[in-house]
This record gives C-alpha cells, structure tokens and sequence, in this order.
C-alpha cells in the first residue's frame, strides 16, 4: 500500500514507505476516536488533540495524512464550515459522518 503519491518528493515516498500498514491504520483509529469525542475540527486542532492524547512527536503530516484517508473512506467529511486561523488563513473544519 503506497502512502505516498508517486509524484510527492523523495523524502515523502521515504516517510511513506517507512509507515507500515498496521501504524496507518492505527493512527486512522485514534483520529476517529478524536472525532467521535470532538465531532467538529480543523488539521490543527485535531493535530493538538492527537498529540495530547497519543503521541507528542507525531508529525503533522501523518496525522493529515491519516485524515485525508478517512475522508476518501466517506468516514469524515467537509462540514462546510470554515475557520480563521491565527495567521488570517481559512481552515477547513472537518467532521465525523
């Protein structure tokens, strides 16, 4: 299972490759765990949320990464709303179906 995108940078395809499936799918869960507690969040705020409760080192791309797929599975999706972050740009704020 390629984690990813062919045309993504060297060092991507090597983060890719060095996630096995099981930690993916791990993370996939404890994301949904999330969103079954909080129901409404931006990258950010579950990024804060999955540090806080599971791993304090885990990269912000990992996590979106993990989110994304669960998008594409139809488990979360676009709420429709937006938010303003601290630095003036719009999130997208994500939820649980």
């Amino acid at each position: 299972m390629a984690l990813a995108r062919t045309n993504d940078p060297i060092t991507s395809q090597e983060a890719g490759e060095s996630i096995k499936y099981d930690t993916s799918k791990l993370i996939q869960k404890r994301v949904l765990s999330i969103f079954a507690e909080h129901k409404h969040l931006d990258d950010k705020s579950l990024l804060r949320f999955y540090r806080e409760k599971f791993d304090p080192d885990v990269s912000e791309s990992t996590v979106r990464t993990r989110r994304h797929e669960l998008v594409e599975a139809g488990l979360i999706q676009n709420s429709g709303l937006k938010i303003t972050q601290r630095n003036g740009r719009r999130a997208i704020v994500w939820a649980s179906k």
